[in-house]
């Protein structure tokens, strides 16, 4: 039997003057300018675990969550820029306004 592929978890943001790798398994960011690479500490976690345990705080203290509506709204926003530049093969400009 085959060996399944592996998993690869990996996003590179592509920027005028500097770009980042970002390695969501390994939780590594690497920031690239030029020739030069400085890596970005990251604060390991298990994100699935701290994503619920902040909800069911919010929840419990009747509190508002860090990723609120406007955050969501600005997430899809941003995907749908990303595959409509996959299907047009260019690049579309986003911009985040804080007016939601």
């Amino acid at each position: 039997m085959a060996n399944p592929p592996p998993k690869v978890r990996e996003l590179s943001i592509i920027g005028s003057k500097r770009c980042a790798s970002i390695d969501c398994l390994g939780q590594k960011i690497m920031i690239r300018e030029g020739l030069k690479e400085t890596p970005l500490p990251v604060d390991r976690n298990n994100t699935l675990q701290d994503e619920l345990s902040h909800f069911l705080d919010c929840v419990r203290d009747n509190s508002l969550s860090v990723s609120d509506g406007v955050v969501g709204y600005h997430t899809i926003e941003l995907l749908e820029a990303a595959e409509k530049s996959l299907k047009e093969k260019r690049v579309i400009m986003y911009e985040c306004t804080n007016n939601g």
